[in-house]
């Protein structure tokens, strides 16, 4: 997961793998997966709503992951960067 940041400009990057899940208390699952998309919730509804790419709609509408439609961290990069770009757009409109 990328959470972007206007000003200053910068990405943050959770690796679902290395992140420890450990402020879900109760709620933790004993699958990572599982607790990604809680994670993953929890940032949507604490935070601002900003741009969401795909992976993360997939996530908060409870679909399964493997329909998110990555191959590879390429994937999600080019969507990131094409997102961004129709945010620029559109603030410049």
């Amino acid at each position: 997961m990328d959470v972007l940041y206007k000003n200053p400009l910068r990405r943050l990057r959770v690796d679902a793998q290395k992140f420890d899940y450990a402020y879900l208390k109760e709620r933790k699952l004993y699958q990572m997966f599982g607790n990604f998309k809680l994670l993953v919730g929890d940032c949507d509804e604490g935070g601002a709503r900003g741009l969401e790419n795909h992976g993360t709609q997939v996530l908060l509408e409870g679909k399964p992951i493997q329909t998110m439609g990555y191959g590879s961290l390429t994937d999600l990069e080019r969507e990131t960067r094409w997102l961004m770009t129709l945010r620029d757009i559109e603030a410049n409109a």
